[in-house]
């Protein structure tokens, strides 16, 4: 019995191991750890055609802004223990937190993965961040527990991960010995577990070559290749890339937009408030400048316009959420907007052509014009940088054009109500179509002007905000 015990324990253990040693083996395939091979891979059609996620939160609660801090805190901490395999539930997690040297300052809660996932799709998101790393725990999302993966992709959602580099809240981090031997191994491990749907990084303080990024993502990508799965990377790959010349998928622009339609994808990666979650500590204190810190939220319609801007010019939002009750308050009346004008939205790409040499707003200059940035400090207003990305949605306000894939039909989006009748410039609608607005079956009457069409309005308002003009472009 003395030698089977030892056996049993040695076939255990290689039970438990198993997955992350097979998840650290190298996958043949035609993707090259090299940038000049891996510039070559493209965003998927879902991620085009998605346009909005959330990173995961749990189910809506009615939190301050500081409570969530704690709350989120405790939440995640326990989430990432209970992923490990010598624990064997979150609720087992509860039970040993005072010995496991985790202040619990807010008791875990349990949701029901549908019932938590639903509200998501009530927002409109089409894909879902799981936080693997975040810079402290639980301040940027929480890591989805297998269950709640698994009722994601029942809903029709995608799930990924988010992946900080710098990791404070957690060992070993960026820079530490060792490092990158245990990232990427865990890393690997973390997306095999989660058969996840794309990486998004962050905290790219170092240099590739440090980070090993191109080993990972030539393993991903060939992962995905083998178990037919349409993927994407952002930009955060290391220190030596900007944000319009890394060699990935998608653009992850942090509270900054194109100028013009872009070619590249990319998504318009922000926060709900005037600063990222992480940046403000459990006492209130903004831990880069020392400051009290006053959370102020940005309101609905600014950020129903800016995204309607995004996605006419290429692009999505990636929301960085807090589960607080006016984070949920705030963005409530968008997923109703969506639930009459999806159609205008999802699926749908730029009316306009892609532009050469695009600008970005706010450019660095003009934060720094302002007297608000401090290079020594490498810190910014949101709020004030918010303004900037505001004011570029305007530009091209009241109108905001996205077309169908087959190009036959253009949805033309007109910010607030535009009364009675209104003009849209240079369309010609195929003649004799109908014109309708989503949301409304009534078939309005409209009149070509040259380049130009008049439009006659339904009588009722199907909505709030903007409305969406649906115009056949082709037969």
């Amino acid at each position: 019995m003395k030698k089977i015990f030892p056996l049993l324990m040695g076939f255990f253990g290689l039970a438990i191991f198993l997955p992350s040693i097979l998840a650290a083996q190298d996958i043949d395939g035609k993707w090259k750890p090299d940038w000049d091979n891996l510039k070559n891979h493209e965003a998927p059609e879902w991620l085009l055609d998605a346009k909005l996620g959330i990173q995961y939160v749990g189910a809506p609660r009615n939190f301050s802004d500081q409570d969530y801090w704690h709350w989120s805190r405790a939440q995640q901490r326990a989430r990432q223990l209970a992923s490990r395999p010598d624990y064997e539930s979150i609720t087992e997690i509860d039970r040993k937190a005072k010995n496991l040297n985790v202040d619990y300052v807010w008791p875990i809660e349990y949701d029901n993965p549908k019932t938590a996932l639903q509200h998501y799709v009530e927002l409109g998101a089409k894909f879902i961040v799981s936080m693997e790393a975040a810079v402290i725990y639980g301040t940027e999302g929480l890591l989805m527990t297998k269950a709640e993966v698994e009722e994601a992709r029942k809903l029709g959602l995608k799930v990924g991960l988010h992946y900080n580099f710098q990791r404070w809240g957690g060992q070993p981090s960026i820079g530490d010995p060792g490092f990158v031997n245990w990232m990427i191994p865990s890393l690997k491990k973390a997306i095999v577990e989660s058969d996840a749907d794309f990486l998004f990084f962050d905290g790219k303080q170092l240099p590739s070559s440090y980070l090993n990024t191109p080993q990972l993502v030539s393993w991903y990508y060939n992962w995905a290749d083998k178990n037919n799965k349409e993927v994407w990377i952002n930009d955060d790959l290391g220190s030596e890339f900007g944000p319009l010349n890394a060699p990935c998928d998608v653009i992850g622009f942090e509270c900054m937009v194109p100028d013009r339609v872009s070619a590249r994808p990319w998504l318009l990666w922000d926060c709900l408030r005037n600063e990222w979650n992480c940046w403000v500590n459990e006492y209130g204190m903004h831990v880069r400048t020392g400051d009290k810190w006053q959370w102020m939220y940005k309101p609905t319609d600014e950020l129903l316009q800016v995204f309607l801007d995004a996605v006419s010019k290429g692009g999505g939002w990636l929301i960085q959420m807090i589960n607080t009750e006016k984070a949920w308050k705030t963005l409530a009346p968008i997923g109703e907007w969506l639930k009459v004008n999806g159609e205008a939205i999802y699926s749908t790409r730029p009316y306009l052509p892609a532009a050469e040499n695009i600008g970005l707003a706010p450019n660095r200059a003009e934060v720094q014009l302002n007297g608000r940035f401090d290079p020594a400090l490498k810190t910014q207003d949101w709020w004030y940088k918010w303004s900037f990305v505001y004011k570029e949605s305007l530009r091209n306000a009241p109108w905001y054009l996205n077309k169908s894939k087959d190009e036959k039909t253009l949805y033309a989006i007109h910010w607030g109500w535009p009364g009675s009748a209104v003009l849209l410039q240079d369309v010609n609608p195929v003649k004799g179509s109908a014109i309708y607005m989503l949301g409304s079956n009534e078939k309005l009457e409209w009149k070509q002007i040259g380049k130009d069409i008049l439009i006659q309005t339904p009588k009722d308002k199907p909505c709030d905000y903007a409305y969406s003009f649906k115009i056949q472009l082709k037969s």
